[in-house]
């Protein structure tokens, strides 16, 4: 589960989470082992991902700005041998998601949750609240399917 802290949020509303499959978290253990290894101190309240020296915040927000996000994704995805946008991800998951949620697999709600969106006023009353750790496992067993 990766959860987003209200103060890293654009919206600045509340925490909000999603689900990385295994493979994903590999690579952030990864990552974070080697920050360590440089000697960086982690702790609960720092980032994930840090401010790169070339520039990756936008001035007005504080938040990573798209154009620097895209440049480092599409790097990875480049040092990695593939040559596709990073966009294409974004448009593999909401695909992902459309076939579980036709399967029935997960709700409507839940694909709205996982992608990121807000959702309609429904969503108010179920997945934009604070969520029991019961409801977290069944999203948590739907994600992995």
């Amino acid at each position: 589960m990766l959860k987003i802290r209200p103060t890293l949020s654009k919206k600045r509303e509340c925490i909000f989470f999603t689900f990385l499959p295994e493979q994903a978290c590999k690579y952030i253990k990864d990552y974070l082992d080697f920050r360590l290894i440089k000697g960086e101190k982690l702790n609960l309240e720092g980032s994930l991902i840090i401010e790169d020296p070339r520039g990756s915040h936008s001035k007005n927000t504080g938040f990573i700005s798209t154009p620097f996000l895209l440049r480092d994704v599409r790097k990875a995805i480049r040092k990695a041998g593939f040559s596709f946008r990073p966009y294409v991800m974004r448009v593999y998951f909401a695909s992902a998601m459309d076939i579980a949620e036709s399967k029935g697999l997960i709700s409507h709600s839940w694909r709205a949750f996982f992608m990121g969106h807000k959702g309609n006023i429904e969503a108010r009353y179920s997945t934009n609240k604070r969520l029991p750790p019961d409801v977290i496992e069944q999203m948590r067993e739907a994600y992995k399917k």
